[in-house]
């Protein structure tokens, strides 16, 4: 039997995915926990309860955990689960079958009945109206034994998934059994920078790399990392690139690591405006464009797919997948990320306070995972950070509001 551990988090967004949303910036999260480290019901509560249970599927023994926001201890002890909305609309667009909120409660509703022998219990989610600056809460009442059959759906649905990711990782780590530098001779300072990035991981360091070019310091650097994959020092790496030529170095070398028999797979993540069948003619929301509004139902065979089929996968490759199953490219590139050993990328999705990975990087669970940051032409970061940090506005924005303002002044409606 597989011993599995799980977190509800893991678990949930595999089974109900959120679309990435980058508005959520730190000062809206410190006003949001503020907002919700009160307790306004009178009733005695426990708050960030840490709860987990094993449960047995099949070949596999899951410790599933995770931490509840809140325990209400009332006649019917009641789990609360929290998080945020952006406006009204985006509280609304939730059901009972898609809220992954209320799944996740689900999870934490069980553990406790469990550890304490109830036989119903209450739930709360509550999602804080960041623009009303108001909670909206949706109560329940179930039996152990209906969310019992609930979570083992969520884990069925997880583990047929499982399998075929165990399999890859089985055949990739076979692949990587005796590791030698792909062409018959290292060329010199190859050496150099593998021996470099190898002692950099293995210390939990960083190094800076000057090299001439053209002596192969891509093929290097992303070759030092496989043994750590092979060790499990390292789960993923990502290679950061300011120009479309880092992209293509980066998949040379992948490529010729694949051809000499190192089954590693990697994926290429480009902007939202680049992926976007509808250049933003149609709004990114799930209600208006139906390449959103299924994701969730479709999203996981068409990974299954992926992962089975495809090592390299770039934009063209998720475009295909995307139009075979009818959903939106960028979620998908972003779905398959978190299932490959490289994702190839701008400097944006790391470095960028509101572009970037927030499921890697802010996200506490995934981001939890032995990473490696490979940045190409470092030297580029300070141009780029100069960008990134530095507020702007349009010329044209600020004088159509200029014109707005002045009419509805003369119109006596402002």
């Amino acid at each position: 039997m597989y011993c599995f551990s799980l977190s509800v988090k893991q678990l949930i967004d595999f089974v109900i995915r959120k679309i990435e949303n980058a508005d959520f910036q730190s000062n809206i999260q410190d006003e949001f926990y503020k907002a919700n480290s009160r307790n306004t019901s009178g009733t005695r509560n426990t708050t960030n309860v840490q709860l987990r249970h094993c449960f047995n599927l099949d070949d596999y023994k899951v410790d599933l955990y995770g931490k509840c926001n809140r325990i209400y201890d009332d006649t019917v002890p009641t789990i609360e689960v929290i998080d945020y909305a952006n406006s009204e609309q985006d509280n609304k667009k939730y059901n009972d079958d898609n809220d992954p909120l209320l799944a996740e409660a689900a999870c934490y509703a069980y553990m406790y009945a469990d550890l304490h022998n109830i036989d119903i219990i209450g739930v709360r989610v509550s999602r804080y109206d960041i623009k009303n600056k108001n909670n909206v809460v949706k109560k329940y009442i179930y039996t152990k034994n209906t969310l019992l059959q609930q979570i083992n759906k969520y884990l069925k649905i997880f583990f047929e998934f499982r399998i075929i990711l165990d399999k890859r990782l089985e055949k990739r780590n076979l692949s990587l059994k005796n590791i030698k530098f792909p062409f018959e001779n290292i060329r010199k300072g190859q050496e150099d920078v593998v021996d470099r990035v190898n002692n950099s991981y293995k210390n939990h360091d960083f190094s800076f790399i000057q090299a001439s070019t053209g002596i192969g310091k891509t093929i290097a650097t992303i070759f030092a990392t496989l043994n750590g994959f092979r060790t499990n020092r390292i789960k993923k790496v990502f290679y950061t690139t300011p120009k479309n030529t880092g992209f293509t170095n980066a998949f040379k070398a992948l490529k010729k690591l694949n051809d000499v028999g190192y089954y590693v797979n990697a994926v290429e993540l480009v902007s939202k405006e680049k992926n976007c069948p509808y250049k933003g003619d149609i709004p990114c929301d799930a209600r208006r464009c139906k390449l959103l509004s299924n994701f969730n139902e479709k999203v996981n065979n068409a990974l299954k797919e992926i992962i089975v089929k495809q090592l390299l996968i770039k934009k063209e490759v998720i475009q295909s997948y995307a139009d075979k199953y009818e959903i939106c490219p960028f979620e998908l590139s972003l779905a398959v990320s978190q299932y490959v050993d490289f994702i190839v990328c701008d400097y944006n999705y790391v470095f960028d306070p509101i572009a970037n990975l927030k499921r890697y990087f802010e996200n506490p669970t995934f981001g939890d995972i032995k990473k490696v940051l490979l940045v190409d032409e470092a030297h580029n970061l300070i141009d780029r950070a100069r960008l990134m940090f530095s507020a702007s506005f349009s010329s044209k924005t600020f004088n159509e509001f200029k014109t707005k303002f002045r009419d509805e002044t003369k119109n006596n409606t402002l």
